[in-house]
């Protein structure tokens, strides 16, 4: 069969608008639905609690690592700073810490 006729069939079928229309039709989105939620859950159930701690751990840290803290404490100083309420900020936590 030559290329050209086999593309041209192709097109014919319209296999990508096809594609595109199957998952919007309720059933076939229930049924990808559910299918995906069985692979989840059974990748899932493989895990071990020990490889999630340690990726969740790993992925912490990593992220703490990688924060750059003095923006954010610039940040927070800014905003006790603002209007003089460090003043009153410190006056409150005297008080407090005083009766």
């Amino acid at each position: 069969m030559a290329p050209e006729l086999i593309a041209s069939r192709l097109q014919t079928l319209r296999l990508g608008e096809r594609a595109a229309r199957w998952p919007t039709v309720p059933a076939n989105a229930e049924r990808v639905s559910r299918t995906v939620a069985q692979g989840l859950a059974g990748a899932v159930r493989l895990l071990r609690d020990e490889d999630v701690q340690s990726l969740i751990d790993q992925a912490l840290i990593t992220r703490l690592r990688n924060t750059k803290v003095a923006p954010l404490l610039g940040g927070v100083l800014a905003l006790l700073t603002a209007n003089g309420r460090h003043q009153e900020l410190l006056d409150y936590t005297v008080s407090r810490w005083m009766s």
